[in-house]
């Protein structure tokens, strides 16, 4: 029986589009030699789930069986079964769960054998910790040890759950850790869910400060829902005391860096890949709302034969993009804490330090560049000694504190300033903005160089000196300090010379370099230990960087304009992609540039797919002119830019709002802005817009919003612009009238439901709820039956290839919501079957537009046998026969159901098989359907 993980494998790399191991999905490894139903270890009693409600995430569960064998998933408020596939694996993906929930249980049954039972467990938000010995430093040796344990009893915190891995190494991807290893904590409490009851007081104390003091902050400076005090909060740790990033990168992933081959290590923890095959792979399919970074020491110390700044940059972003591949959730936010000194003032500055931290600085967003939903946390003036020596500098609450801020910004698309003020007990207060001073671009202007830094980054920037905090309390101050030692230096006559403090010129954002003549380069903060630093005014760093003078500037659009040939207003239901089914939240301009070049490229845009869409969190905020913003961590290009890119390649382009204050993922929505967003979009080149309802104030008639989005629309056609086509978002059981003038005022509606999930009793509530409204439907405008799961986990190709023929009889518009860049080749046949596209998108006859459902037979067992039939313009009917029982059925259709004279030969021909059936009289018999299978039939001169 075909299974939903053939859907989806094998994967390719996000940097390089190559194939690489498919065990970054498919789950090769250790599998239970018992194999009856079996579950990764993380899987048991007090887990935290990742949300999929507030924060938009897929959330899946997965596991083993036989092959072949049917997995019933049983939560609290919903059933899944699915089918283990050849080799045993199965994922499942969850329907959405709040965070506000009880504690509830979660039971996974195979068809022998018992159960696997988590009771106890909880949805929130999942922080996944990783990396080396900075990110182990235990708690008990960070500053005020006992205070920042004991806020852990706070009200804020009562549902924080930990999880500790031993440190472990393997030759191959594991399903399951390895038993034993070396657990950091002395007590030996690793692979274990420990509540806050079991963890405090002397747990906390040895699990990373790093990792607690960082989702405890975000904790406090974000709670999405006030109304929850207590947000569950799942704390993972997966780090190593002695490991370069080579152990952690999947062995498909250095194929991205080709040019930096792996150098020969020395012990089983600097071994390539060791460390993910048996500390992150386990964790392949639990979701994660950020993950955390603190590593690179030990690649600093390294001898390379070649750049240690380009090879550990290109490591770390193939290695990102490698584990985002792996959970298939899209861009998961991740977090890197840069390197801070390793040595005490006045060491040499010949380590490899400077070289590291500007390869981390290299994986933030910007712009036209290959990684996004990154966040960097600056610690440059971090330094000290500590008990385990100045290679692990002591001062980890603020680390901890700067790490929050970015994950905020990064995760949570807050912008500007945070405090910690919503939570309590803290040890102390503050206010102050996510990072400090952004540095942009470099210019030689004449004899000086001028540095240009971003405006809201660099608030009274100025040079401090550093002093940085020891573990018994003494301070480690600057030798040389900013008057003897500026930081910055040029690269001119074959040296680096350094800029003295009174050639250093700040104004506002700019920091200007006097009497720097025939220099070539830049950099600032180029040493293990930074005696001086530019700091904004709440304190913070920038990041050290080195930058090339002389490099040309472009002075052409990163994207040239293409030149388009006006549309007219579409007829026909749209096709295309959509990014919310299988990205939610993790999304941003890279993926949805690969989205359109993968379109291109696999045929799906030949085949008669344009749109590529948008869908919530790509906004940040709005500016001074109310004008909306770009969530700068997810599309530092811009809108424009994909606009132009999208145009360029053919495809057109879309994007989400509401009709609501805030989107549905507590984003800027329209309200109130209908007419300049319309205006924006025009400008930007945006052909679709998708409006939701959602959170705050909104207009008391749905319809006034529309029409202010309409009018704009229409202006902007008027004045030459591109035809944006409108799609709306109701509940036409308040809206009984919408039928009267839903036409007048968009294109496409969805007829409400909520959003439709990955599994087939949703998709099939979809189908009935929009065949409701189907005489509504004309040319141009059309009933929307929501977006498709094909190829997403938890639907299996029967059910597929059913909800693509269920969309294309009723004639809804085709939105693909899968991952498009790893999609299997079964899933692209689905997507690309012409002859099923071509039943879509065929007007019909008169004025049905949208086939209907014909018949409803139930069967003994209280199921239903469905049939829709579809007249088309060309005389032919689309017949589909649907088994909606979960066990094998026959279906049968009679001549007299479709209005045919009961003596008629018919000839038919079946739209998936692509072959023609021999003519019958009478009736039509589809015989052994399987649960949720269908027959996708046209009924020729019919």
């Amino acid at each position: 029986k075909a299974t939903v993980s053939v859907l989806y494998c094998p994967v390719r790399s996000k940097m390089s589009s190559k194939v690489i191991c498919a065990v970054l999905l498919c789950g090769c490894g250790v599998v239970p030699s018992d194999a009856a139903v079996s579950m990764p270890t993380w899987f048991q009693d007090n887990m935290v789930l990742q949300s999929n409600r507030e924060s938009g995430y897929l959330s899946y569960l997965n596991g083993m069986a036989d092959p072949n064998e049917k997995v019933v998933i049983e939560t609290a408020n919903s059933t899944y079964t699915v089918t283990a596939d050849e080799k045993g694996e199965w994922a499942v993906t969850l329907n959405p769960e709040g965070m506000n929930k009880p504690p509830s249980t979660i039971t996974v049954k195979g068809e022998s054998g018992p159960p696997a039972v988590a009771n106890d467990m909880l949805y929130g938000d999942v922080f996944f910790c990783s990396g080396g010995a900075d990110m182990l430093y235990p708690l008990k040796l960070a500053f005020n040890s006992t205070q920042e344990a004991s806020s852990l009893t706070g009200v804020d915190f009562a549902n924080f759950r930990f999880f500790m891995t031993p440190q472990a190494y393997s030759d191959t991807p594991l399903f399951d850790f390895k038993k034993g290893g070396n657990c950091p904590d002395p007590k030996g409490r690793c692979l274990q869910w420990l509540t806050v009851a079991q963890a405090y007081p002397s747990f906390i104390q040895e699990f990373s400060a790093v990792c607690y003091l960082t989702s405890r902050d975000i904790t406090q400076i974000h709670n999405l829902n006030p109304s929850v005090p207590s947000k569950p909060v799942g704390i993972i740790l997966s780090a190593s005391s002695s490991s370069r990033i080579e152990s952690w990168m999947p062995s498909g992933a250095f194929s991205d860096c080709p040019q930096y081959p792996p150098v020969p290590a020395v012990g089983p923890s600097m071994q390539p890949s060791a460390a993910y095959n048996a500390m992150i792979h386990p964790f392949r399919h639990i979701t994660l709302r950020a993950a955390l970074w603190y590593q690179g020491a030990l690649n600093a110390e390294q001898e390379l034969p070649y750049s240690k700044t380009d090879s550990y940059a290109c490591y770390l972003k193939a290695m990102i993009g490698a584990w985002r591949v792996s959970k298939g959730t899209g861009d998961f936010p991740f977090i890197t804490m840069q390197l801070p000194p390793s040595a005490p003032a006045g060491s040499d500055a010949s380590t490899g330090t400077p070289d590291v931290r500007a390869a981390q600085l290299e994986t933030l967003p910007h712009v036209n560049g290959s990684i996004a939903i990154t966040g960097l946390a600056v610690g440059i003036d971090l330094g000290g000694n500590s008990t385990l020596g100045y290679n692990e500098p002591p001062n980890k609450n603020e680390a901890a504190r700067r790490m929050a801020m970015q994950a905020v910004h990064v995760a949570y698309g807050v912008q500007g300033r945070m405090n910690n003020m919503n939570g309590g007990p803290v040890p102390y207060a503050w206010d102050s903005y996510f990072t400090g001073p952004v540095f942009l671009k470099s210019e030689l202007l004449g004899s000086n160089v001028k540095l240009t830094f971003d405006a809201n980054s660099a608030v009274a920037m100025s040079l401090v000196d550093v002093q940085s905090l020891n573990s018994n309390g003494s301070v480690t101050n600057c030798t040389m300090c900013c008057e003897k030692e500026a930081p910055f230096e040029v690269f001119a006559n074959g040296a680096w010379m350094r800029v003295a403090k009174g050639s250093t010129l700040i104004t506002n954002n700019t920091v200007t370099l006097l009497q720097a003549p025939a220099s070539t380069a830049v950099r600032y903060a180029w040493s293990n230990f930074v005696g001086c630093k530019l700091a904004n005014s709440d304190g913070l760093p920038a990041s050290p960087f080195l930058d090339n003078l002389t490099a040309e500037i472009p002075l052409k659009p990163l994207v040239a304009k293409p030149k388009r040939q006006r549309a007219e207003k579409p007829l026909l239901p749209p096709l295309g992609w959509n990014s919310w089914n299988y990205y939610h939240c993790n999304i941003d301009e890279v993926v949805i540039k690969d989205v359109i070049d993968a379109m291109v490229d696999s045929g799906l845009h030949a085949a008669g797919y344009e749109y590529v869409n948008i869908d919530d969190c790509w906004q940040a905020s709005r500016d001074a002119s109310g004008t909306i913003v770009p969530d700068p961590a997810r599309f530092p290009s811009g809108l424009r830019y994909l606009a132009d890119y999208a145009h360029s390649k053919g495809m057109k382009f879309g994007v989400y709002t509401a009709r609501s204050e805030y989107t549905c993922q507590m984003r800027p929505g329209g309200y109130g802005y209908e007419t300049l967003d319309a205006q924006t979009y025009c400008d930007w080149g945006i052909d679709y817009l998708k409006i939701d309802v959602c959170w705050g104030k909104k207009a008391k008639e749905a319809n006034a919003t529309w029409e202010l989005f309409h009018e704009g629309f229409q202006k902007c056609y008027a004045d030459g612009g591109q035809y944006i086509v409108q799609s709306v978002d109701m509940s036409a059981e308040s809206e009984p009238t919408f039928a009267e003038w839903i036409r007048n005022v968009t294109d496409i509606w969805t007829n409400g439901g909520g959003d439709i999930q990955a599994n087939w009793q949703q998709i099939i509530f979809k189908a009935l709820h929009n065949n409701q409204y189907a005489t509504v439907a004309r040319p141009g405008h059309y009933n929307n039956a929501d977006m498709l799961e094909v190829g997403n986990y938890g639907v299996s190709v029967v059910e597929a290839k059913s909800q693509m023929s269920l969309w294309a009889v009723m004639t809804s518009p085709i939105m693909v919501g899968t991952d498009l860049l790893h999609a299997s080749a079964v899933t692209m046949e689905i997507l690309s079957n012409s002859e099923v596209l071509a039943v879509n998108q065929d007007l019909g006859r008169g004025e049905a537009v949208q086939g209907t459902l014909v018949s409803s037979q139930v069967t003994p067992s209280n199921d239903t046998l469905l049939i829709w039939t579809k007249p088309l313009s060309t005389n032919d009917t689309a017949v589909l026969l649907l088994n909606n029982a979960n066990t094998t059925q026959s279906i049968t259709v009679s001549w007299s159901t479709l209005g045919i004279p009961p003596s008629r030969a018919v000839q038919m021909r079946d739209l998936w098989s692509h072959s023609d059936i021999p003519a019958a009289t009478g009736s039509y018999t589809a015989h052994s359907l399987q649960a949720h299978e269908s027959a996708f039939l046209l009924f020729k001169d019919v």
